[in-house]
């Protein structure tokens, strides 16, 4: 008896996991590595200067699009330095967009950000002129 059992449950194991598998690929046009993030960068002095925008993180690298119809996010324009539930992240050429009318300025700078739950982070960003921002991304596609 303990042995059919045991079967049964080896059996269905494998056939989730090929099940699973089976969903999980997709064509290269359906996905790509990393998670997409969207963030709110708030002027600590200025609060009514908010900033806003998207990144992909894959393999500790940030990459944003390098066209507004450019789905992979593939312009990279910085690094992630993870270290537990606090993360360093440094940025070149950063795309960031106001709320209202949605104008585009570019920046670079550094982000040091603490994990808060699960698919949020927030913390410090100062951009290269030594301004400091609030920002807090949240995950919204793996």
């Amino acid at each position: 008896m303990a042995d059919y059992v045991i079967r049964r449950v080896v059996i269905s194991t494998v056939f989730l996991v090929v099940i699973l598998t089976g969903l999980a690929t997709a064509s290269s046009e359906d996905n790509f590595d990393g998670a997409v993030w969207k963030f709110q960068m708030t002027n600590k002095l200025n609060p009514s200067s908010v900033f806003v925008g998207r990144f992909r993180v894959s393999n500790h690298i940030l990459y944003q699009k390098a066209s507004p119809s450019d789905p992979k996010y593939s312009k990279r324009v910085g690094e992630n330095h993870p270290n537990h539930k606090k993360t360093r992240f440094e940025v070149n050429d950063f795309r960031v967009f106001t709320q209202i009318g949605k104008k585009m300025s570019t920046i670079k700078g550094t982000g040091r950000l603490s994990y808060k739950e699960l698919g949020e982070w927030s913390g410090l960003f100062t951009d290269g002129d030594g301004n400091n921002w609030k920002f807090k991304a949240e995950r919204i596609q793996e």
